[in-house]
């Protein structure tokens, strides 16, 4: 079957937004669609998103954002991908599998964090390598979670780090140097994007709210922390987006979980959820009483002999389904 490969711009919008509407059940209004698109994807920098058609009608999408990353003590580009997409009537013919291809030809690595079960099988055969597992967790913000809470705090001996939360759009170039530190401790580090604050501060209202926390010690950053409340169902969720401590250690995570989860209570949210790849941060969420849902596995394509790294430092990405909308009637 004849079909080309073309990049989404504003010649491409229409037939994407087509696509859209196929996708979302409930449909989406198309209020909130055009003002969706317009944030998820036009106001991000260093981006594409790859379409494909088959007879003018886009059928499959794939989403890069670029990013850079310390890999193994050095700063390198590796593009993120999610929203991997074809309709079904398409699927047997592959057409969504030519679209991944069509990215795996270019020189810069690739990097999948979850994906379907159907994802997840075929990327090997593909030979993509598996990087790590990442862990996701969850927590209930209830009269349980607060009562471990007491109990940790009685039997715990060990004295958590006494940091000085800031809420607010964190100071970009400090954490830069902070992530260049932390890299010391782990081989696979995402960088924050300057352009990021601003683009969450002003995502839709569906979207939910973002919180950026900045953690200080005698007036130096140790940690920044993103999170994110948002309506699901028939009450508040939130989520720990990413994490970054200085020393890279369970002890400092551990501390920034809990002053997250002070003000996410505050702020009404009842459930919390977090992934992660890296052991310290594993470690706090079990101290922090969440509880192991599943695992998923983090996979890592490259062209060149680019060593894999093996203690990685992956939370939710940016373009992850973590940015997805909670409408009314959806759970």
């Amino acid at each position: 079957m004849a079909f080309d490969i073309r990049l989404l711009d504003q010649q491409t919008l229409p037939q994407f937004m087509d696509l859209q509407r196929a996708i979302h059940d409930p449909p989406w209004s198309a209020a909130f669609l055009e003002r969706y698109v317009a944030w998820r994807y036009f106001g991000r920098r260093d981006w594409q998103l790859a379409l494909l058609f088959v007879r003018g009608r886009c059928v499959a999408m794939i989403d890069v954002q670029r990013r850079h990353y310390f890999v193994n003590g050095r700063a390198m580009p590796i593009r993120e991908t999610s929203e991997w997409f074809c309709l079904e009537a398409y699927r047997p013919l592959g057409l969504g599998v030519r679209l991944l291809q069509s990215l795996m030809s270019d020189e810069e690595p690739i990097l999948s964090v979850r994906g379907t079960a159907a994802n997840q099988e075929l990327l090997p055969r593909l030979r993509w390598r598996e990087l790590t597992s990442v862990h996701a967790y969850a927590a209930m913000l209830n009269w349980r979670h607060r009562c471990f809470e007491l109990k940790q705090r009685l039997l715990t001996r060990s004295r958590a780090p006494n940091l000085q939360v800031v809420r607010g759009d964190p100071d970009v170039p400090a954490c830069t140097e902070l992530i260049e530190d932390m890299a010391c401790h782990a081989d696979l580090v995402p960088q924050v994007l300057s352009w990021e604050p601003e683009w969450m501060r002003s995502a839709p209202t569906e979207i939910g709210q973002f919180l950026w926390l900045s953690f200080y010690r005698d007036e130096t950053l140790q940690g920044v922390l993103v999170a994110r409340i948002y309506a699901g169902g028939d009450y508040r969720r939130g989520q720990i987006v990413q994490m970054y401590a200085r020393d890279h250690a369970a002890a400092t995570y551990v501390a920034m979980t809990k002053s997250c989860l002070r003000i996410l209570r505050q702020e009404g949210v009842v459930r919390v959820r977090v992934r992660a790849s890296a052991a310290p941060v594993q470690a706090a969420m079990q101290v922090c009483g969440f509880a192991l849902e599943e695992q998923q596995p983090a996979y890592w394509w490259c062209n060149d002999d680019t060593d894999l790294a093996t203690t990685a430092h992956l939370m939710f990405l940016r373009g992850d389904d973590y940015i997805r909308p909670f409408l009314p009637g959806q759970t």
